[in-house]
């Protein structure tokens, strides 16, 4: 044991590494293969690693850890709760704050304990299984001094095992309660807010893990939440994103609907709220930026935006979400959603009253069709082919917002096709007389566009992969039908012979193809040719 740990375990009677003295205590073994210990019989593949003392000495560790899961230590008016030899819990006497400090191990392997944030650490700990991480690095060492001749992939595999058997035995969900009935106990957290704190859920990010931050919140506004929870529990979320913000001297739902109506939102929303409840706004902040000075101008702007969809009603979360991905995402957070819709905002009510309508006609084929196609209408609403902004949108239809939704979807390919630079297609298929159907190459960006356009599939996603001689998209067409009958794509295994190798086949929409029609494209494989052009191009290359 190095001076930092006989430092720490002097001044703190529980610490971690519990093992890092296992190996005085060996002992010997007859037949290491043949022992069955707590853990069960050891797998045959790790006979050659099995230390069946060093699990015993680890089962009695952990046995010892949760039979006595919370220590406590007092230093005068300073009260220390020690947790499974990770976490040290403390306060005083004459306050209710709790401060907390964890264990860990620096670069130089030394026992370090360090104060750590409220927001943290858990109110309630452990909140996982992360105090078993001292146990497996003593119970590594450990193994490394006694079995330094076996592989160290096989002493890995063979902690693992030990430590997945370990927490099927001594980390079962009821000894979880039991110990953390223990921890509340030593912590003498107050249970009233402890449930208070688990019902806020605070800041912009949820989590199932109440949080000592959490927990001092809860402590700190407990007369404002009881009443909440009393009168109003829909707006407990609302009430603790915006506590900062408020004077706190008069009535609290009177103090939030003033700071509302002077944010801009008007009576009937707050109505709305009252009724529909605070906590879905949760949901959507993940949208903006992760920053505390920037929290309350994010909640604002969301409730902004939601206005604009209906004052009475709160809109389906899918149609919220839909407006909020026209301007970022939850991987990049945007801001300013309420300004980028307001000059649209006759779209989103008229949207909002399309699914009211649909829901009360119970026309579940038009509400699935408006859910798939939402974002394709909140994308076109945000292009220069919009064209509906001084219109009154009460008499278009749902099939009308979606036909030019489609025809500007259309359009804007048909341009990034037009745009795609031309390229020479490297391979061709040598002609079957005998064969009345006609496998045409995909040979130009613009080719691509009219396959995609008529048979109603993503075709046209391929143009890159073909213009780099990657695949060969071929059209398979016949004299007697305007349509084609299918779309092959054929993967390039190798250029020069030409090997290639079919990849996938689609009919109209993405349809199963006929079975000739499949036999027939199987059969292609065998009659690419490289074009002569190409060939030309290759022997005049300076590699050539």
């Amino acid at each position: 044991m190095t001076n930092s740990q006989m430092h720490w375990g002097m001044q703190y009677p529980v610490t971690p590494f519990p093992l890092i003295q296992l190996t005085q205590a060996k002992c010997e073994v007859k037949d290491p293969g043949a022992e069955t210990d707590r853990l069960g019989s050891c797998p045959g593949t790790f006979r050659a690693v099995h230390m069946p003392w060093l699990v015993d000495a680890l089962c009695q560790a952990l046995q010892a850890a949760i039979d006595r899961p919370a220590q406590v230590v007092r230093m005068g008016s300073l009260r220390q709760v020690h947790i499974l030899g990770m976490a040290v819990y403390s306060s005083m006497d004459s306050q209710d704050q709790v401060n907390a400090r964890l264990w860990w191990i620096d670069s130089e392997h030394q026992l370090k304990l360090d104060a750590v944030s409220d927001r943290q650490v858990s109110a309630l700990p452990p909140s996982r299984d992360a105090w078993l991480h001292f146990y497996r690095m003593g119970f590594a060492a450990a193994l490394q001094r006694s079995r330094s001749d076996v592989e160290e992939r096989l002493r890995e595999q063979y902690t693992n095992w030990v430590f997945r058997q370990a927490r099927l035995l001594f980390w079962s969900v009821p000894i979880q309660r039991r110990v953390r009935e223990q921890i509340a106990l030593a912590l003498r957290l107050d249970p009233v807010v402890l449930q208070l704190a688990r019902s806020v859920q605070l800041g912009l990010r949820t989590s199932p893990v109440v949080t000592l931050a959490a927990y001092h919140h809860a402590q700190q506004h407990r007369r404002q939440y009881q009443t909440l929870r009393q009168e109003t529990p829909g707006l407990i979320a609302l009430y603790a994103l915006l506590h900062d913000q408020l004077p706190g001297h008069g009535e609290i739902t009177q103090e939030l609907k003033h700071y509302l109506i002077a944010q801009g939102l008007r009576p009937a929303f707050w109505r709305m709220l009252c009724r529909e409840g605070s906590f879905w706004l949760l949901e959507f902040l993940d949208f903006y930026a992760d920053r505390d000075d920037e929290r309350v101008e994010a909640l604002c702007d969301l409730m902004r935006l939601v206005q604009l969809f209906d004052d009475h009603r709160l809109p389906p979360r899918w149609l919220i979400h839909a407006a909020l991905q026209v301007g970022g995402h939850q991987g990049l957070a945007g801001s300013h959603y309420y300004v980028t819709w307001f000059f649209r905002q006759s779209l989103l009510r008229h949207l909002s009253k399309l699914h009211q309508d649909t829901c009360v006609t119970q026309d579940m084929q038009a509400q699935a069709l408006l859910r798939e196609h939402i974002q394709l209408i909140m994308s076109w609403s945000h292009s220069d082919a919009y064209d509906l902004h001084e219109k009154p949108l009460g008499r278009i239809s749902l099939a009308s917002l979606l036909r030019r939704a489609l025809t500007w979807q259309k359009d804007k390919q048909r341009l990034c096709c037009e745009k795609s630079p031309p390229w020479t297609a490297r391979f061709a298929v040598q002609a079957d007389p005998a064969q009345v159907w006609q496998p045409v190459v995909l040979s130009c960006a613009e080719d691509f566009w009219q396959e995609s356009r008529q048979m109603n599939h993503c075709v046209n996603e391929y143009v890159e992969r073909c213009a780099g001689a990657k695949m060969v998209v071929v059209s398979i067409r016949s004299p007697q039908r305007r349509r084609p009958l299918a779309t092959a794509a054929f993967r390039v295994i190798d250029a020069a012979v030409p090997v290639l190798e079919l990849e996938q086949i689609a009919g109209f929409s993405n349809r199963e193809v006929d079975q000739k029609v499949k036999r027939f494209v199987e059969d292609l494989t065998g009659r690419f040719v490289v074009q002569k052009s190409c060939m030309v191009a290759d022997e005049m290359s300076p590699a050539a």
